[in-house]
């Protein structure tokens, strides 16, 4: 998890793929609980452990490395403060011109 942590830190596409990564993961496991739900050889008890597991804040009791812990790992610095620069306190303008440096950032590589 560290190193998913630093990559994420150091670039901002690789957060959003492991947001969007997280997303087709849970889509794709609860295809599977829905397809099999009937089917009497499927282990539903064990599909719903896996889910519970791996999904704990939407399927389980304890919450354990889920996206949402993922996506706080800068919230607060090690002295428990808010970081300056967390997205969820920026302003649309703030936004707007870090994605402008995104896309050119990404233009510039291609």
């Amino acid at each position: 998890m560290l190193t998913l942590y630093a990559w994420a830190n150091e670039y901002p596409e690789f957060e959003e793929a492991v947001e969007i990564s997280w997303h087709k993961l849970h889509a794709c496991w609860i295809n599977l609980l829905r397809e099999n739900i009937t089917n009497p050889a499927f282990r539903q008890t064990t599909a719903l452990q896996v889910m519970a597991t791996r999904f704990p804040a939407t399927w389980g009791q304890q919450p354990r490395n889920t996206l949402e812990h993922f996506e706080a790992r800068n919230a607060s610095n090690n002295d428990g403060q808010q970081n300056e620069e967390d997205p969820r306190t920026l302003t649309d303008e703030e936004l707007a011109a870090r994605l402008e440096v995104y896309r050119l950032r990404r233009e510039s590589e291609k």
